[in-house]
């Protein structure tokens, strides 16, 4: 199949309102308080008018409930409506705060190959005011939400718009989503390659074919291997032991500078002192990039304070990238787990990291990742003779 074009679906494609089954907003509005209504009449009314606000018949979120209140015979008060406008606003901001990075890498390997890439997404004006800001953003070629377009999924005249920005045929098109709104069978309908993803969450039955991972893609499409430099970041296990420790090893050897512990020490560790390192709990666990063999080419640790008084702090040890794999945006890629990671965490409100002074890559990464630096420990590690100042500093949520 020689694809020229893909075109995403949004939410629960490429981010989510969800974790754990959950909506991450939590929110709950009692309406009576607020608009003289229940809040089962509330969600009556507002169910009954999806399509026209997917479709931009209302511009906006304040104009649907303006309308809500209007048939129900009920006072429009602009600060109340306001209120929960900008609530609303703030909720659906969440799902692209924290970007999966195999999502990333996935997009980036899309546009390497040079595929044309374009989101179509059912939305109305206050669920995407994140999107402009968000880190998916600049990959995309065409845009289209329904509110703008005046037409929503699945009617076939979406999908048809967002091939004519293309310049591409439907059946030079693949159409990625979850499944909602109907949405791959009129992917089908209208002449497109339709598959499910199902990365997030499968609640959607279909007959198409499923990815359960964004990577899989690739495999698809079945890019040169030689261009692709396939990893998947997961937790190193116990039966990763003997991999993890070499490649630990290894960290210590040959960048001595950059860890407290020490080669020498470390060589006369028991595998059985190794094994126990490994945790796999959500307050202690270790992460790590695996290529496709099964090879371990880099890592990272995290920790929470164990004390009641330091519980609201997280740790970040040990990240080391194979010197041959550098460079290909994998640490990014490993800090974005733990961080993303520890914004579930209950009353974890930073985590901490160390860098020595000299390592001006990993310092300037950190940074735009949004760790601050908050203090220079000078000689913080002694090497050979040699003193080595480190960095201090911190991700706060």
């Amino acid at each position: 199949m020689k694809v020229k074009a893909v075109i995403f679906d949004l939410f629960e494609t490429l981010v989510s309102e969800f974790s754990k089954g959950e909506r991450i907003s939590n929110r709950f509005y009692n309406y009576m308080d607020f608009l003289g209504m229940t809040n089962e009449d509330f969600k009556k009314e507002w169910e009954s008018r999806h399509q026209q606000r997917m479709e931009g018949f209302f511009p906006n979120y304040i104009a649907v409930v303006r309308d809500i209140l209007e048939h129900a015979g009920l006072r429009y008060h602009p600060e109340t409506v306001q209120y929960l406008y900008e609530k609303r606003v703030e909720e659906k901001k969440l799902p692209f705060l924290t970007i999966r990075p195999d999502l990333i890498k996935l997009l980036q390997n899309l546009r390497d190959h040079g595929i044309k890439l374009a989101l179509i997404s059912n939305c109305a004006e206050e669920e995407v005011t994140a999107w402009k800001e968000c880190e998916l953003a600049p990959f995309f070629d065409e845009v289209i939400f329904s509110y703008q377009a005046g037409v929503a999924k699945p009617d076939l005249r979406i999908y048809q718009l967002a091939c004519e920005r293309l310049q591409v045929t439907p059946e030079e098109t693949i159409f990625i989503g979850d499944g909602g709104s109907n949405e791959l069978e009129g992917a089908y309908q209208a002449g497109l390659h339709a598959y499910q993803a199902i990365w997030f969450q499968a609640r959607v039955e279909s007959t198409y074919k499923k990815f359960a991972l964004p990577l899989e893609v690739i495999k698809e499409l079945d890019f040169p291997k030689e261009d692709t430099s396939l990893w998947t970041i997961k937790e190193v296990n116990v039966w990763d032991v003997e991999i993890f420790w070499q490649l630990r090893l290894e960290a210590l050897r040959l960048n001595p500078e950059a860890f407290g512990a020490s080669y020498e020490d470390s060589l006369r560790e028991s595998m059985a002192d190794v094994v126990k390192r490994i945790k796999n709990d959500a307050d202690n666990y270790i992460l790590g990039a695996f290529t496709e063999d099964g090879k371990l080419i880099a890592i990272t640790g995290f920790r929470r304070e164990p004390s009641t008084k330091q519980r609201h702090k997280g740790m970040i040890w040990g990240v080391y990238i194979k010197p041959e794999y550098r460079g290909k945006g994998i640490a990014k890629e490993l800090l974005t787990e733990v961080i993303a990671r520890g914004r579930e965490l209950r009353g974890l409100q930073q985590l901490k990291l160390s860098v020595v002074s000299t390592n001006y890559a990993a310092f300037e990464l950190y940074k735009k990742l949004g760790f601050e630096a908050y203090g220079l420990e000078k000689n913080a590690l002694v090497h050979k003779g040699q003193g080595y100042d480190e960095h201090l500093m911190a991700y706060y949520y």
